[in-house]
């Protein structure tokens, strides 16, 4: 028996130590293996995959501290994360290797070079650790001045579901929360839900609750935000909670958000709903 396992899915950890166990158990029996699942967003050519296996073959975290290889790598096909460090041993080194552990699809590099990070447009005088993150479509740069802030925008997608494992991740996220509760059949509300979030990564934390599973921890959410009936709705929460009223339409979603993340909500009672705090999920 073959596990092709992710490490980003939490149903994956989930299951890997029930099946150690088992694998255990049958070791005089039977084979158990547990293959390791990564995308390959490369180019399909002999070098590439070539260069790509021995990269991988290396360890998840690189050096990079020669001119000539920076300026290939900003033209690479590949999604790239460069930590600027003081040292390339110690704690900064380490969370670095530990965010290139969480993300498989982009290739983590560390310098300590200045004119090395300069090239990714990192002031030379910047206080460090710092991190750039080049995305392979955009060709983008984006700049984070800790590594825990990559880590805490990247590892939850700009709108999550709600689970039994992705709870952890909700509840424990440092960001405002927006929700949209809604049924299985309301998917077009979900993909227009969906759509506003990507405006808003990084700053507010879009939640999808499917309002008609039954679980016990589910009923218990509903009860904490007021939820009745099956008609979709956008919560927005920050100790207090609001409700947009009005059509959930992609611009009256962001409004609303926008107005959220403002601090404008309270004085906007003809558009919103302040709802009555109850005992916190």
């Amino acid at each position: 028996m073959v596990l092709f396992y992710a490490p980003w899915s939490p149903q994956s950890k989930k299951l890997a130590p029930e099946y150690e166990a088992a694998a255990t158990e049958l070791k005089d029996k039977s084979v158990l293996a547990k293959m390791h699942v990564d995308t390959y967003y490369h180019n399909r050519t002999k070098d590439a995959i070539v260069n790509y296996i021995k990269t991988k073959m290396s360890g998840d975290l690189y050096t990079l501290m020669k001119i000539e290889k920076a300026e290939h790598l900003l033209t690479a096909e590949s999604t790239i994360a460069l930590g600027f460090l003081d040292s390339l041993k110690g704690t900064e080194n380490e969370k670095l290797a530990a965010a290139s552990k969480l993300h498989p699809d982009v290739i983590f590099f560390q310098t300590t070079r200045a004119d090395v990070a300069k090239m990714f447009l990192i002031d030379p005088e910047i206080k460090r650790p710092a991190l750039v993150l080049l995305e392979k479509e955009s060709k983008q740069l984006s700049h984070f001045a800790l590594i825990y802030d990559f880590i805490s925008l990247n590892k939850i997608p700009p709108m999550i579901t709600y689970t039994r494992e992705t709870a952890a991740l909700i509840l424990d996220s440092r960001l405002q929360e927006l929700w949209l509760f809604a049924t299985v059949h309301d998917s077009e509300t979900k993909s227009i839900f969906q759509e506003a979030a990507k405006a808003f990564k990084g700053k507010l934390l879009f939640v999808y609750f499917q309002m008609d599973l039954l679980q016990t921890d589910r009923r218990q959410i509903s009860d904490y935000f007021g939820i009745t009936g099956h008609a979709p709705r956008v919560i927005a929460v920050n100790g207090e909670k609001y409700v947009l009223n009005g059509e959930l339409t992609l611009s009256n979603i962001k409004s609303f958000a926008l107005d959220f993340l403002e601090d404008k909500l309270r004085s906007q009672q003809s558009d919103t709903t302040l709802l009555e705090n109850k005992k916190g999920y």
